[in-house]
């Protein structure tokens, strides 16, 4: 009814999505743009692996909720590290995770907060309230630099030397698959739609 077909179903699965993704990554690790840096992460030794931040559970240090996750309170909405956490718990397992050292590339954030404000906060008001509300609250906290890689069996490989085990972040890899389905469905004018000047 609404004139809608199917003309392409797509996951982020796809090989067009992972040779994109891979892209993307590349790029701006080839520019410079990303921080390489080492780190202890939570590790549950019964499980044998690192635990990415949902699966990681704990009380929360602001509104003090139970089953509050490694990267958010569903609770309260505050932004969260799994280091944070009061008593966390592996979701896997239930065991206590220790910690363990970890490489892993991040994109600096708080270098891009001054026209990220400017974009979202002047030239987006439009947005829903509770969306604009939730980007201000992390604005109005200071931008973080943020992993967009994870130890994990599953997902996108990091596409540079010396990354085995490590995939692409699901934050920094999903939503390009708005890109790479474009892509599938359009292969000859696909970057039309994201480059064009007159595109919103």
């Amino acid at each position: 009814e609404f004139g809608i077909s199917f003309d392409v179903y797509s996951r982020t699965t796809s090989k067009t999505h992972h040779e994109l993704a891979s892209e993307f990554f590349k790029t701006l690790y080839d520019k410079g743009e990303f921080i390489e840096k080492t780190s202890m992460q939570y590790y549950d030794e019964e499980a044998h692996q690192f635990l990415a931040d949902r699966y990681i559970t704990g009380e929360c240090p602001h509104c003090h909720a139970e089953g509050a996750y490694g990267d958010q309170c569903e609770k309260c909405g505050t932004s969260l590290s799994p280091t944070d956490l009061i008593n966390p718990k592996s979701a896997i397992s239930g065991s206590q995770p220790v910690m363990r050292e970890t490489k892993h590339w991040y994109l600096p954030l708080d270098k891009h907060e001054g026209w990220l404000r400017e974009w979202i906060l002047e030239n987006h008001k439009e947005w829903r309230p509770n969306v604009y509300g939730q980007c201000k609250s992390w604005l109005d906290m200071g931008l973080q630099p943020r992993a967009v890689s994870r130890d994990l069996d599953w997902g996108i490989p990091v596409p540079v030397e010396g990354a085995e085990g490590k995939v692409l972040y699901v934050w920094f890899d999903a939503p390009i698959g708005y890109i790479s389905n474009t892509k599938e469905l359009l292969p000859d004018s696909w970057e039309t739609w994201w480059k064009d000047p007159e595109t919103r």
